[in-house]
């Protein structure tokens, strides 16, 4: 890092008008800062879209149509109705036993699920 900074500058002998200004110590001084600004803009950018849910959602004049916490949302809504199918499967297939259990004693189902109405 010392280096980048500290290093001298490279004299030409008969310099043209963008040789000149790129071996101006001030100039250079600019370039270097105006490197680390955008350097520094670029992190604190990442961080505020990345607080307000907005990173990757967002990128000049695109926009991606429904939001991180849209999606998310979304997905813990599904993940709830995966939950509730998975019960009933296992509600229906816990029937499905007791009824086979049932019929392999030799009792009628339909005789019994008739009394029982």
């Amino acid at each position: 890092m010392y280096l980048a900074w500290f290093v001298s500058l490279p004299k030409f002998d008969d310099p043209n008008f963008w040789e000149a200004l790129l071996e101006a110590n001030p100039m250079m001084g600019f370039v270097r800062l105006s490197i680390m600004a955008g350097a520094i803009y670029v992190v604190i950018s990442v961080i505020a879209l990345t607080s307000r849910g907005q990173w990757l959602s967002r990128a000049g004049p695109f926009q991606v149509q429904g939001s991180v916490d849209e999606l998310s949302d979304a997905a813990v809504t599904l993940r709830g109705q995966l939950e509730d199918a998975g019960r009933t499967m296992g509600d229906l297939r816990a029937e499905l036993v007791r009824l086979h259990m049932e019929m392999l004693r030799g009792g009628s189902i339909l005789h019994r699920e008739e009394e029982g109405r």
